[in-house]
């Protein structure tokens, strides 16, 4: 994918947010602490930015230092858009997150804070409707089903952020 040298920078930032996002979700699932991850994130991604002669060795060398071996399949497109997004300018790419990474960053922590705030507005909405299920349930003299109760525990369990654009976990 070529990129017009117009839009090559909000494309990369955009993409490389993304990645962050996903790198530090797979650096908690991997064991790496929750309150810790970002900071640890752009330890590594600036020592990744050093080291790395590619897109896939910038994200490879982050993989590696949070010992994250496999990756679910969202993770994984994210990473292959962010460097198809930058092709062959990744000499350019990788000035550009050099000169950046604290914005970048803080780009992704605020994404991740408002897909989180979308997510947790979401699981409130689904309790109320399983409440209103069970009370609905009640009212005909009928005990609540196991479905709603399945909806409850679903809501529990979705503490992973979405895109809300996407709907899809992050």
């Amino acid at each position: 994918m070529h990129i017009e040298d117009a839009n090559k920078i909000p494309i990369w930032t955009s993409a490389t947010v993304d990645a962050l996002i996903r790198l530090r979700e797979q650096a908690v699932k991997h064991g790496a602490s929750a309150l810790k991850a970002w900071t640890m994130l752009g330890e590594r991604a600036a020592l990744a930015t050093r080291r790395a002669t590619s897109v896939d060795g910038w994200l490879s060398t982050i993989m590696d230092s949070f010992r994250v071996s496999n990756i679910d399949n969202e993770s994984a497109q994210v990473m292959i858009d962010l460097s198809g997004a930058v092709g062959p300018d990744f000499d350019e790419w990788i000035a550009m997150v050099d000169e950046h990474l604290p914005m970048l960053i803080a780009r992704a922590k605020a994404k991740f804070a408002e897909i989180k705030k979308a997510n947790k507005a979401k699981r409130a909405e689904l309790e109320d409707a399983y409440t209103a299920a069970n009370e609905l349930l009640e009212a005909v003299g009928e005990a609540p089903k196991k479905r709603a109760k399945t909806a409850k525990k679903t809501a529990k369990k979705t503490d992973k952020p979405t895109d809300k654009a996407q709907g899809e976990l992050l």
